[in-house]
């Protein structure tokens, strides 16, 4: 009679048969993520491509609208003084002399206007309340404020 059958699976049988399994699970999932690594790494390097081209187009679009804005602010400027001579109320050496006053005006007026702004800016309120001890009276504070 011969024993075609085999003998049932030992203890030490089952357990290397496991981990074998358990080892070519580990294998396929440490290949899926060198798989993914290497798409994440190849993505990066192509969003950076494309995010430096973006910065170099946005950095020449920028100049081209500084340019446009400094030809617009220059026609503007000399506008006033065509006006001027055209209408023959000065000559064109007065007439940019005129004009160039009323820039220099403008320009105090909204110096001031900035500089006003700017005061806040100190925090002259916060400095007064650290700087103030304790049982002395509270500064006066300024009705235009």
């Amino acid at each position: 009679m011969s024993n075609t059958e085999q003998p049932p699976a030992t203890e030490p049988q089952q357990s290397e048969a496991s981990s074998r399994v358990l080892m070519d699970d580990l294998s396929r999932i440490s290949s899926g993520f060198g798989d993914l690594a290497r798409d994440a790494v190849a993505l990066l390097k192509a969003e950076s491509r494309l995010a430096a081209s973006a910065l170099v187009l946005i950095v020449v679009l920028t100049m081209v609208t500084g340019f446009l804005l400094a030809g617009a602010t220059l026609l503007l400027v000399a506008a006033p003084v065509v006006v001027l001579i055209e209408m023959g109320w000065l000559g064109p050496s007065l007439a940019v002399l005129a004009v160039v006053v009323m820039l220099l005006l403008m320009s105090l007026l909204l110096f001031w206007v900035i500089s006003r702004l700017a005061r806040d800016l100190l925090f002259p309120r916060s400095r007064a309340a650290w700087q103030r001890r304790p049982g002395q009276p509270r500064p006066p504070v300024d009705e235009g404020e």
